[in-house]
């Protein structure tokens, strides 16, 4: 569906098994690009081990933090029980009614009374308990606003060590896990504007970020272990399978863009 073929008009890598199709939509993101990649991979062992695993993968790419909201406790009203009535015996005698009358006008007086005190010492206790239960504004948790998901460049918090003849290089840990995506590359010409103030080292992964998008393995261990530990990176091909049709046009020309660029300045990283 989206590269508009039909499946048995799209090729497949010989060695890999994998079915070439990204040249044919070349509007979808590498990072949905390698999603699909993952989900149609030749190998069952490469593919999503369940549909949810894939899901999740999806909304960690789209999706914000949903905002949490606050509990509130509802507060509990105690109701005072009803004074208990004693029943009354009336007498035929009218000294019998009189004792009566004495005794029924104490038992509503004691009753009246009894309430009284058992709602005094009840609502109390249900203010309370309802005041414990209720969540006061100071304690009410902060609604978290929803994070944007932007894509950085990569800018490097360390200096690099030079690169020598006699020494191998190596990366530094924060180099590697700063997330240097460059996603624009395949959108939009690079200018010199876009690499003044780069070290050597950006610049490789700059121009080398283009090939990983696409699923390019790396000949240099360095370089192949920097794109390894990037969240978005799919090895596919080797660098000896990798077709060059899979660049677009606009690509091949920030690859060699960049290139001149660092061939001009003297800033490779890496053997070139």
């Amino acid at each position: 569906m989206l590269t508009g073929k039909q499946a048995q008009q799209l090729e497949t890598d010989s060695q890999t098994g994998e079915i070439v199709w990204r040249q044919y939509a070349s509007h979808v993101s590498p990072i949905m690009a390698g999603v699909i990649d993952r989900a149609i991979a030749y190998h069952p062992r490469d593919r999503y081990p369940t549909a949810r695993a894939m899901l999740d993968t999806l909304q960690s790419i789209a999706n914000p933090i949903p905002p949490t909201q606050p509990l509130l406790t509802q507060p509990t009203v105690f109701s005072a029980p009803p004074p208990q009535t004693v029943p009354v015996k009336l007498q035929p005698t009218s000294q019998g009614n009189s004792q009566n009358n004495i005794l029924i006008g104490s038992l509503i007086a004691g009753g009246l009374i009894g309430a009284s005190v058992i709602i005094s010492q009840v609502l109390p206790k249900s203010s309370q308990s309802t005041a414990d239960k209720t969540v006061s504004p100071s304690q009410t948790p902060s609604t978290v606003t929803s994070p944007v998901i932007e894509t950085p460049k990569f800018i490097p918090t360390t200096p690099f060590p030079t690169q020598s003849t006699s020494s191998v290089n190596t990366i530094s840990p924060d180099a590697t896990t700063a997330v240097s995506t460059y996603f624009w590359l395949s959108q939009r010409l690079v200018t010199d504007t876009d690499l003044d103030g780069k070290d050597g080292f950006a610049l490789d992964i700059m121009r080398n970020s283009i090939f990983a998008s696409h699923g390019r393995r790396f000949d240099t261990p360095e370089l192949q272990d920097y794109f390894n530990k990037q969240p978005w990176y799919r090895p596919i091909y080797s660098p000896k399978a990798f077709p060059p049709k899979l660049l677009s046009k606009l690509e091949q020309q920030n690859v060699e863009y960049i290139s001149k660029y660092q061939d001009r300045y003297g800033l490779r990283y890496f053997k070139k």
